[in-house]
């Protein structure tokens, strides 16, 4: 026999099934942006670097410079690849204990764990503008996803709807967990009635 309770329980477990597939539909569409991204930060940031230093650059032939800039191409090809390892991590992107603001946020700000894999980027690209002198105060950056178009696909709209769906899954994987208490009460009235 199936029971009112069976019903509300199967409903409840494709609904967390069906955020759950969006979720992570969601998530390789950021992941698939910030391949990209990533890989073009280290050369982005340089050329800003560069153009900001003003005479903290005049140090650098244009040798030197063809250097640097293929120091930071392969720190583009090596980092980002890494990075894109670890982002293929689910508990990077499941932080479920995480208060989400409404309205929700367009950057993954909140999300420190993500936030400190991504910075990994910046660390590397900071270290080598360092290692070819570039003055402090052009060195404070860290990176940030993009707010422009790539591949056809906009970040900050991924980004929201990355949080919208974390919210619903975080919601309901709440009603799932009150539903099996009530149960659980339910159960325990029925057998004292019982017995």
């Amino acid at each position: 026999m199936v029971t009112v309770m069976d019903t509300t329980n199967h409903e409840i477990n494709t609904q967390i099934k069906q955020i759950r597939e969006r979720l992570s539909e969601t998530i390789d569409r950021i992941r698939n942006v910030l391949q990209n991204d990533l890989s073009a930060f280290p050369l982005r940031e340089g050329k800003r670097c560069f153009v900001a230093s003003g005479d903290g650059a005049s140090h650098l032939d244009d040798d030197k410079l063809r250097a640097m800039k293929q120091e930071l191409k392969s720190v583009a090809t090596i980092h980002a690849d890494a990075i894109m390892a670890k982002l293929e991590d689910e508990t990077l992107w499941l932080q479920l204990d995480l208060e989400i603001p409404n309205p929700v946020p367009k950057t993954l700000l909140l999300n420190v764990p993500l936030m400190t894999v991504l910075e990994e980027i910046a660390r590397q690209t900071r270290a080598v503008l360092q290692a070819h002198g570039f003055p402090d105060d052009v060195l404070n950056f860290s990176y940030k996803t993009p707010t422009w178009f790539i591949d056809h696909e906009y970040m900050p709209g991924l980004i929201e709807q990355y949080w919208g769906l974390l919210t619903a899954l975080k919601t309901a994987n709440s009603d799932a967990l009150q539903q099996q208490v009530d149960q659980d009460t339910d159960a325990r009235k029925q057998r004292w009635d019982d017995t």
